[in-house]
């Protein structure tokens, strides 16, 4: 594997006031790599950041953390939904088979009463 060399963004620190934003500073991490073996990695001196920068940085993580959230939602929706769908399945089978055992029943008592019939004949 080729050995790589990666500045990942690690910490950000905005300011705010009363008024709004006052500033803001990044930290980034340093990562070398080789495949997915973490060599080396440190931590960068902070870096000023403008409000657009600091505005462009939330905005990107916020899109991305709504995003994995909606993702998160949709898997628990749907394993609810196939949960749902098992039990109701479930409900059915069971319903199912109380008729089977009913009829099962049912065509055993006439059988008892043909076998009953044909004796006394």
């Amino acid at each position: 594997m080729a050995i790589e060399r990666n500045t990942l963004l690690y910490e950000l620190l905005v300011r705010l006031g009363p008024d709004g934003f006052l500033g803001a500073h990044a930290i980034d991490l340093e990562r070398v790599t080789d495949g997915d073996e973490v060599i080396a990695e440190r931590e960068l001196p902070a870096r000023p950041l403008s409000e657009l920068e600091a505005g462009t940085i939330l905005g990107a993580e916020n899109a991305r953390m709504v995003e994995q959230l909606a993702a998160e939602q949709i898997a628990t929706a749907a394993q609810r939904v196939r949960a749902e769908n098992a039990e109701a399945r479930a409900d059915a089978a069971e319903a199912r088979a109380a008729q089977l055992e009913a009829a099962l029943a049912a065509a055993g008592s006439q059988l008892a009463a043909l076998s009953t019939e044909s004796a006394e004949a």
